[in-house]
């Protein structure tokens, strides 16, 4: 476990939260930023939650896997065009030459039941063309010059389809 400070303003602090993998390397980061967005209706604990019972699951199923999960602060934050904490865990992955591939957790219960919304390269996570956004989006990972994937859903749909993606299990 590592914490990540990130400077907001002058004294003002948050911090990034990552957990290591078990097996020492990582290749894939599972990150959730966790302020949220003004006006969101997504609630902050499901997101948390999935991404909490993802590590935990992921832990049970392969004990010495290689995946990071990493919860960013100072996202929602209007200073310097926000995403601080994602644009410090890029710096930090850079930094560290690691070439990770970027799984974002976003908006957890804002889509219809069962959905599973993914934007970015597709490493697999969705297996339909009609899970794919036809629209593209960059975030800061991809802009670090990262694979990246962002999903959303329902937490019913996009628990299992990520614990299969994670754990090498997805057919």
């Amino acid at each position: 476990m590592r914490l990540d400070a990130v400077p907001v303003a002058n004294t003002v602090k948050s911090t990034n939260v990552i957990a290591l993998p078990p097996s020492g390397e990582t290749r894939l980061v599972v990150a959730i930023p966790y302020d949220t967005e003004p006006g969101s209706r997504a609630g902050f604990g499901t997101a948390l939650g999935l991404w909490l019972e993802l590590a935990r699951a992921l832990k049970v199923m392969v004990p010495d896997h290689s995946v990071s999960f990493v919860a960013v602060g100072a996202e929602e934050t209007p200073i310097n065009g926000g995403s601080l904490g994602s644009r410090r865990l890029a710096q930090f992955l850079l930094d560290e030459e690691l070439e990770p591939t970027m799984v974002t957790i976003s908006k957890v219960g804002e889509s219809r039941p069962e959905s599973l919304v993914v934007f970015g390269d597709d490493p697999g996570i969705c297996a339909s063309e009609e899970c794919i956004s036809s629209g593209t989006r960059t975030n800061v990972y991809e802009r670090a010059g990262f694979e990246s994937v962002v999903v959303a859903g329902d937490p019913d749909a996009l628990g299992p389809a990520l614990l299969e993606f994670l754990s090498g299990t997805r057919r």
